[in-house]
Protein backbone atom coordinates (compact mmCIF):
# COMPACT_ATOMS: atom_id res chain seq x y z
CA UNK A 1 0.00 0.00 0.00
CA UNK A 2 2.84 2.38 0.82
CA UNK A 3 4.56 1.72 -2.52
CA UNK A 4 1.28 2.25 -4.38
CA UNK A 5 0.63 5.54 -2.59
CA UNK A 6 4.21 6.76 -3.24
CA UNK A 7 3.86 6.08 -6.98
CA UNK A 8 0.39 7.63 -7.25
CA UNK A 9 1.41 10.72 -5.26
CA UNK A 10 4.46 11.22 -7.50
CA UNK A 11 2.23 10.92 -10.58
CA UNK A 12 -0.26 13.44 -9.17
CA UNK A 13 2.59 15.90 -8.57
CA UNK A 14 3.83 15.40 -12.17
CA UNK A 15 7.04 13.83 -10.92
CA UNK A 16 9.39 11.92 -13.21
CA UNK A 17 11.46 9.94 -10.66
CA UNK A 18 11.15 8.49 -7.17
CA UNK A 19 14.34 8.26 -5.07
CA UNK A 20 14.62 6.00 -2.02
CA UNK A 21 17.86 6.67 -0.13
CA UNK A 22 19.13 5.29 3.15
CA UNK A 23 20.56 7.60 5.80
CA UNK A 24 22.18 6.50 9.07
CA UNK A 25 18.95 5.81 10.99
CA UNK A 26 16.16 6.14 8.42
CA UNK A 27 15.36 6.25 4.70
CA UNK A 28 14.39 9.27 2.64
CA UNK A 29 11.82 9.34 -0.18
CA UNK A 30 12.22 12.16 -2.71
CA UNK A 31 10.48 13.05 -6.00
CA UNK A 32 12.08 14.75 -8.98
CA UNK A 33 9.60 17.35 -10.22
CA UNK A 34 10.42 19.72 -13.08
CA UNK A 35 14.08 18.81 -12.74
CA UNK A 36 14.36 19.44 -8.98
CA UNK A 37 14.38 16.94 -6.10
CA UNK A 38 11.85 17.48 -3.30
CA UNK A 39 11.79 15.56 -0.02
CA UNK A 40 8.43 13.82 0.50
CA UNK A 41 8.76 11.65 3.58
CA UNK A 42 11.06 9.88 5.97
CA UNK A 43 10.44 6.20 6.69
CA UNK A 44 12.16 3.71 8.96
CA UNK A 45 14.94 1.55 7.54
CA UNK A 46 12.79 -1.55 8.17
CA UNK A 47 9.90 -0.09 6.16
CA UNK A 48 12.28 0.91 3.35
CA UNK A 49 13.63 -2.66 3.30
CA UNK A 50 10.11 -4.01 2.81
CA UNK A 51 9.28 -1.45 0.08
CA UNK A 52 12.50 -2.24 -1.82
CA UNK A 53 11.84 -5.99 -1.53
CA UNK A 54 8.41 -5.36 -3.07
CA UNK A 55 9.99 -3.32 -5.88
CA UNK A 56 12.53 -6.08 -6.57
CA UNK A 57 9.80 -8.71 -6.57
CA UNK A 58 7.74 -6.77 -9.13
CA UNK A 59 10.86 -6.12 -11.24
CA UNK A 60 11.99 -9.76 -11.08
CA UNK A 61 15.33 -8.82 -9.57
CA UNK A 62 17.39 -10.90 -7.13
CA UNK A 63 15.83 -10.28 -3.73
CA UNK A 64 18.84 -11.23 -1.65
CA UNK A 65 21.42 -9.40 -3.78
CA UNK A 66 22.44 -6.10 -2.21
CA UNK A 67 26.10 -5.91 -3.22
CA UNK A 68 25.78 -5.28 -6.96
CA UNK A 69 23.82 -2.97 -9.25
CA UNK A 70 20.55 -4.24 -10.71
CA UNK A 71 18.17 -2.82 -13.30
CA UNK A 72 14.62 -3.86 -14.08
CA UNK A 73 11.13 -2.70 -14.86
CA UNK A 74 7.48 -3.35 -14.02
CA UNK A 75 4.03 -2.15 -15.04
CA UNK A 76 1.98 -0.30 -12.46
CA UNK A 77 -1.80 -0.42 -12.83
CA UNK A 78 -3.91 1.04 -10.06
CA UNK A 79 -7.22 2.89 -10.33
CA UNK A 80 -6.86 5.16 -13.39
CA UNK A 81 -3.07 4.90 -13.49
CA UNK A 82 -1.15 2.76 -15.99
CA UNK A 83 2.56 3.49 -15.79
CA UNK A 84 5.73 1.80 -17.04
CA UNK A 85 8.34 1.99 -14.26
CA UNK A 86 12.10 1.54 -14.76
CA UNK A 87 14.04 0.46 -11.68
CA UNK A 88 17.69 1.06 -10.76
CA UNK A 89 19.25 -0.40 -7.60
CA UNK A 90 22.77 0.63 -6.54
CA UNK A 91 24.48 -0.42 -3.28
CA UNK A 92 25.52 2.40 -0.94
CA UNK A 93 27.12 2.61 2.51
CA UNK A 94 23.92 2.55 4.61
CA UNK A 95 21.73 0.57 2.18
CA UNK A 96 20.62 0.38 -1.43
CA UNK A 97 19.85 3.54 -3.38
CA UNK A 98 16.75 2.83 -5.48
CA UNK A 99 15.41 5.08 -8.23
CA UNK A 100 12.13 4.56 -10.07
CA UNK A 101 11.63 6.35 -13.41
CA UNK A 102 7.92 6.83 -14.16
CA UNK A 103 6.87 6.65 -17.81
CA UNK A 104 3.23 7.47 -18.48
CA UNK A 105 2.42 5.92 -21.86
CA UNK A 106 -0.87 7.84 -21.98
CA UNK A 107 0.76 11.22 -21.50
CA UNK A 108 -0.11 13.48 -24.40
CA UNK A 109 2.71 14.97 -26.40
CA UNK A 110 2.87 18.74 -26.09
CA UNK A 111 3.16 20.82 -29.23
CA UNK A 112 6.30 22.89 -29.74
CA UNK A 113 4.21 26.03 -29.32
CA UNK A 114 3.48 25.35 -25.64
CA UNK A 115 6.99 24.30 -24.56
CA UNK A 116 8.09 27.88 -23.92
CA UNK A 117 10.01 28.65 -27.11
CA UNK A 118 10.06 32.20 -28.44
CA UNK A 119 8.61 33.00 -31.86
CA UNK A 120 12.11 33.31 -33.27
CA UNK A 121 13.08 29.90 -31.87
CA UNK A 122 9.95 28.29 -33.32
CA UNK A 123 10.88 29.62 -36.77
CA UNK A 124 14.32 28.02 -36.39
CA UNK A 125 12.77 24.71 -35.31
CA UNK A 126 10.48 24.75 -38.33
CA UNK A 127 13.50 25.21 -40.59
CA UNK A 128 15.32 22.32 -38.85
CA UNK A 129 12.44 19.96 -39.63
CA UNK A 130 12.91 20.63 -43.35
CA UNK A 131 16.63 19.84 -43.40
CA UNK A 132 17.68 16.70 -45.30
CA UNK A 133 20.89 16.11 -43.35
CA UNK A 134 22.84 17.40 -40.38
CA UNK A 135 23.14 16.91 -36.63
CA UNK A 136 20.73 18.51 -34.17
CA UNK A 137 21.61 18.24 -30.48
CA UNK A 138 19.11 18.97 -27.72
CA UNK A 139 21.12 19.64 -24.57
CA UNK A 140 20.34 20.18 -20.92
CA UNK A 141 20.55 18.78 -17.42
CA UNK A 142 18.60 15.81 -16.08
CA UNK A 143 14.86 16.47 -16.17
CA UNK A 144 15.19 19.64 -18.24
CA UNK A 145 12.91 18.37 -21.02
CA UNK A 146 15.31 17.09 -23.68
CA UNK A 147 13.28 13.98 -24.54
CA UNK A 148 10.01 15.92 -24.46
CA UNK A 149 11.44 18.52 -26.87
CA UNK A 150 12.75 15.91 -29.33
CA UNK A 151 9.48 13.94 -29.15
CA UNK A 152 7.42 17.08 -29.79
CA UNK A 153 9.67 17.94 -32.74
CA UNK A 154 9.21 14.42 -34.18
CA UNK A 155 5.47 14.57 -33.59
CA UNK A 156 5.22 17.75 -35.67
CA UNK A 157 7.35 16.44 -38.57
CA UNK A 158 5.90 15.29 -41.89
CA UNK A 159 6.22 11.50 -41.88
CA UNK A 160 4.39 10.37 -45.01
CA UNK A 161 7.39 10.93 -47.30
CA UNK A 162 10.26 9.94 -45.03
CA UNK A 163 11.29 7.10 -42.75
CA UNK A 164 12.09 8.02 -39.14
CA UNK A 165 13.81 5.55 -36.80
CA UNK A 166 14.30 6.37 -33.13
CA UNK A 167 16.65 4.49 -30.76
CA UNK A 168 15.55 5.02 -27.17
CA UNK A 169 16.32 3.83 -23.64
CA UNK A 170 13.54 3.55 -22.74
CA UNK A 171 10.72 4.52 -25.14
CA UNK A 172 8.98 7.33 -23.25
CA UNK A 173 6.41 8.68 -25.73
CA UNK A 174 4.59 6.70 -28.42
CA UNK A 175 4.79 8.71 -31.66
CA UNK A 176 2.68 7.76 -34.68
CA UNK A 177 4.68 7.26 -37.87
CA UNK A 178 8.01 6.75 -36.08
CA UNK A 179 9.72 3.36 -35.75
CA UNK A 180 10.84 3.32 -32.13
CA UNK A 181 13.52 0.80 -31.16
CA UNK A 182 14.07 0.16 -27.43
CA UNK A 183 17.67 -0.37 -26.32
CA UNK A 184 18.20 -3.71 -24.53
CA UNK A 185 21.82 -3.95 -23.28
CA UNK A 186 21.19 -7.29 -21.59
CA UNK A 187 20.45 -8.74 -25.05
CA UNK A 188 23.45 -7.09 -26.71
CA UNK A 189 21.40 -4.22 -28.17
CA UNK A 190 22.97 -1.00 -26.93
CA UNK A 191 22.82 2.37 -28.71
CA UNK A 192 25.95 1.64 -30.72
CA UNK A 193 24.87 -1.83 -31.85
CA UNK A 194 21.40 -0.70 -32.95
CA UNK A 195 22.84 2.39 -34.65
CA UNK A 196 25.14 0.23 -36.78
CA UNK A 197 22.28 -1.96 -37.93
CA UNK A 198 19.59 0.57 -38.79
CA UNK A 199 21.38 1.84 -41.92
CA UNK A 200 19.98 -1.19 -43.76
CA UNK A 201 16.51 0.11 -42.85
CA UNK A 202 17.10 3.05 -45.22
CA UNK A 203 16.15 5.83 -42.76
CA UNK A 204 15.83 9.51 -43.64
CA UNK A 205 15.84 10.68 -40.02
CA UNK A 206 17.73 8.95 -37.19
CA UNK A 207 16.96 9.77 -33.57
CA UNK A 208 19.42 8.82 -30.82
CA UNK A 209 17.81 8.94 -27.39
CA UNK A 210 21.08 9.89 -25.72
CA UNK A 211 24.74 10.19 -26.75
CA UNK A 212 26.57 8.49 -23.89
CA UNK A 213 30.03 7.75 -25.26
CA UNK A 214 32.58 8.86 -27.83
CA UNK A 215 31.84 6.01 -30.26
CA UNK A 216 28.13 6.88 -30.42
CA UNK A 217 29.03 10.55 -30.91
CA UNK A 218 31.36 9.68 -33.81
CA UNK A 219 28.69 7.53 -35.46
CA UNK A 220 26.09 10.28 -35.05
CA UNK A 221 28.39 12.79 -36.76
CA UNK A 222 29.20 10.37 -39.60
CA UNK A 223 25.51 9.63 -40.09
CA UNK A 224 24.82 13.34 -40.43
CA UNK A 225 27.66 13.74 -42.94
CA UNK A 226 26.47 10.95 -45.26
CA UNK A 227 22.99 12.27 -45.82
CA UNK A 228 20.86 11.65 -42.72
CA UNK A 229 19.15 14.13 -40.44
CA UNK A 230 20.23 13.08 -36.94
CA UNK A 231 18.44 14.24 -33.78
CA UNK A 232 20.04 13.41 -30.43
CA UNK A 233 20.12 14.46 -26.80
CA UNK A 234 23.26 15.19 -24.79
CA UNK A 235 23.69 15.79 -21.05
CA UNK A 236 25.28 19.24 -20.79
CA UNK A 237 24.21 22.19 -18.68
CA UNK A 238 24.97 24.78 -21.36
CA UNK A 239 25.23 24.84 -25.16
CA UNK A 240 28.90 25.83 -24.87
CA UNK A 241 29.71 22.66 -22.92
CA UNK A 242 28.40 20.57 -25.81
CA UNK A 243 31.42 21.38 -27.97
Amino acid sequence: NLLNSIIIECQIQKGSDIHIEYKRDYALVRYRIQGYLYEQMQISAETADAVIQRIKLLSRLELAEKRKCQDGRFDFKQQDYSIDIRVSCVPSYFGESVVLRLLDRKAELLSLGVLGFTTEQLVLLESIKKEENGLVLVCGATGSGKTTTVSSLLHSMEKSEQKIISIEDPVEYIIDGVIQVPVQPEMGMDFMDVLRRIYRQDPDVIVIGEIRDELTAQTAVRSAMIGHLVLATLHTCTAQETI
